[in-house]
């Protein structure tokens, strides 16, 4: 796989490696009575085909004749939650639901799409009030999985947008795993607010439980002898288990970790420092960068019920048109592992994708 660690740092807006699936139906649109996927099925290989294309349009254009359908006068209410029972994945249709729950009983106060998006924004309308043509849909990639699909907006009273969906396939159609609004990933921001409402004020996650661990490994990771290293965190649900990971801020190093607690203590995952980023997977984190010219690394962890089950590093070299004239994979043991290996257990983090932290400051009084 060339240029892989490159490629999951750049392709952060776009679909990067995700669960495999395949037997797509070309047909659009095919759902139970009540609109929603009678089943999900299991993810398996996809290949990028034209009949895989075309299903992919098919269902692009299905959405908005839908949508172009409905009488605007008596069904915008209730226009957004018919189309996401009809058109949405899973994982899109179960956040929208928790947040339902969660502003259920917090009456009063402004909600996520108000006031993370727009007071006028709709999942597939975007900000247009009334019919949305759409022109020029463009399946831009299928890896591993993932369609990243871009096509042309136009509505009346606002000036043309650019949609943007990553989509997947369940019960034998594509349905829309998330959807991007000002380069902006809805899903991952979806689950920081679902988060941030457990954790912050009902479950009340307690910091300071794991705070002692946490400094003991930041110091060793970052080769310090300073006694308080750690001094902000973000608790965010990386494989959405029920348990959080904990992102965590150390500003004199310029450096962010990530933790499983899983286990009841604290296990590092990944660091950043100064040259590499954070991105965050369906099933892990890594921290992925430069290491010179034409050289890149990644570090990359995979966790099953907030518990690391895998870690591995890779690094690749590249002749001046781009090519990989070297690539290693190792685990954090040390052991080398063939490419096949290594790249198999790179897909197996799912997709990728990053989110802008919300810090809490630790109170180390």
């Amino acid at each position: 796989m060339k240029r892989l660690i490159l490629f999951a740092a750049a392709g952060l807006l776009l679909a990067s490696c995700a669960g495999k699936g395949k037997g797509a139906n070309t047909s659009a649109d095919s759902t139970a009575a009540d609109g929603t996927p009678a089943t999900t099925a299991a993810t398996i290989e996809i290949s990028d085909t034209a009949a895989t294309t075309a299903a992919i349009i098919a269902q692009v254009e299905a959405l908005y004749k839908a949508l172009n359908s409905y009488d605007w006068e008596k069904d915008t209410y209730n226009l957004d939650d018919k189309l996401t029972k009809r058109f949405a994945a899973k994982v899109w249709r179960q956040a929208v639901a928790d947040i339902d729950s969660i502003e259920s009983a917090r009456e009063g106060e402004t909600g996520f799409f108000e006031s993370e998006i727009s007071p006028d924004f709709m999942t597939w309308s975007y900000e247009y009030d009334g019919h949305v043509d759409v022109s020029n849909i463009s399946v831009v990639s299928i890896q591993d999985g993932v369609a990243h699909v871009e096509f042309d907006m136009k509505g009346a009273g606002r000036e043309p947008e650019t949609g943007s969906w990553d989509m997947i396939q369940e019960d034998g159609q594509w349905r829309v795993k998330t959807v991007y609004y000002h380069t902006n990933n809805i899903l991952a921001m979806m689950h920081q607010y679902i988060d941030e409402k457990i954790w912050y004020y009902d479950k009340r996650f307690d910091i300071h439980k794991y705070l002692a661990d946490i400094n003991k490994l930041a110091r060793k990771a970052l080769d310090s002898d300073a006694g308080i290293v750690v001094t902000e965190y973000e608790l965010y649900d990386i494989d959405r288990d029920g348990t959080p990971e904990v992102i965590v801020h150390c500003p004199e190093w310029a450096a962010m970790m990530v933790f499983a607690v899983g286990s009841g203590k604290a296990e590092l995952l990944v660091s950043t420092e100064t040259t590499l980023t954070l991105v965050l997977y369906d099933h892990g984190a890594g921290a992925v960068g430069g290491c010179g010219t034409g050289c890149s690394q990644g570090y990359f962890a995979r966790i099953s019920k907030s518990r690391c089950v895998s870690k591995v590093s890779n690094y690749e070299q590249y002749d001046p048109e781009g090519n990989v004239i070297e690539s290693r994979w190792e685990t954090d043991k040390g052991q080398q592992l063939t490419n096949a290996q290594g790249e198999q257990l790179f897909r197996e983090l799912g997709q990728s994708y990053t989110i802008e932290p919300r810090w809490q400051d630790i109170d180390t009084e």
